[in-house]
């Protein structure tokens, strides 16, 4: 872009108000400056002047390219500071997902023998009935035999059933003290409390079967519906609160949260 006249007008005049000031202190000090006057001792003092101009240039150069050092050092450090900070949140993140993988795998191991539960009950159920409705006294006598040893076995085995409830609770102990995220922590308490009322339901169901002669598994049935039910809302709230951000990326999923469906934002 041209200047106007009143830039090059200013512009001109400070050039020449620097070029009078050069002149008026050559003229001034010249007596001094003059090199026919000069001795051996002004030589030096020029000398002296001009190896402490270099090393003063020398100086400013090295303090410069300390700086600019100094500027490379401290980018590197802080990205390599994020470089870590990344790695420590990618472990952290695997370590959440772990966590609530082996919640799963442990009711895995602890729902599947409430099958077993039920087949021993109707077992029961049906030994009691031909027991009862049994009218040789020698067959009677047989089958409320197969009953009672059948009665003490299901004693035997239905402590080892609540034991493996054990193992899924210790789970919910280690992912409660991992699990940051408000949803996922949420899904978890919904579904421990889900898992400790089914294994309630186990000991109830039992009690009245082979106490009250009442075999009815709703409850249980019930219980356990809603602890699987919970699975597949787990599963989409954990792949996209700790899923891998790159592979969200490549299937083109949102990054923002989205609201818990059991729990809503307040």
């Amino acid at each position: 872009m041209a200047k106007s006249p009143v830039d090059v007008w200013v512009v001109l005049l400070a050039a020449g108000c620097y070029l009078m000031f050069i002149v008026s202190m050559v003229y001034i000090v010249w007596d001094h400056i003059n090199p026919i006057e000069w001795t051996a001792g002004g030589w030096a003092a020029i000398g002296a002047w001009v190896g402490g101009s270099a090393t003063a240039g020398a100086l400013f150069a090295a303090l410069r390219q300390t700086g600019k050092t100094e500027k490379i050092a401290a980018k590197q450090l802080k990205a390599s500071r994020e470089l870590h900070d990344r790695e420590l949140l990618e472990q952290r993140r695997l370590r959440q997902v772990e966590a609530i993988a082996v919640i799963w795998d442990r009711i895995g191991e602890s729902v599947g023998p409430t099958t077993e539960l039920k087949l021993r009950l109707e077992r029961l159920k049906d030994l009691r009935q031909r027991a009862s409705d049994a009218t040789d006294q020698g067959k009677k006598a047989e089958l409320e035999q197969a009953r009672d040893e059948h009665t003490l076995a299901l004693g035997d085995w239905f402590p080892h059933y609540q034991a493996s409830a054990t193992r899924p609770l210790l789970a919910f102990s280690s992912a409660h003290m991992l699990i940051d995220d408000r949803d996922i922590i949420l899904l978890l308490r919904d579904l421990e409390l889900a898992f400790v009322d089914l294994g309630k339901a186990a000991a109830t169901t039992v009690a009245n079967c082979v106490g009250q002669n009442r075999f009815d598994y709703t409850r249980l049935d019930d219980a356990k519906s809603k602890v699987l039910n919970l699975r597949e809302p787990m599963i989409t709230t954990v792949a996209e609160k700790l899923g891998n951000p790159a592979l969200k990326a490549v299937r083109g999923e949102s990054h923002s949260p989205s609201t818990n469906p059991q729990h809503p934002e307040p």
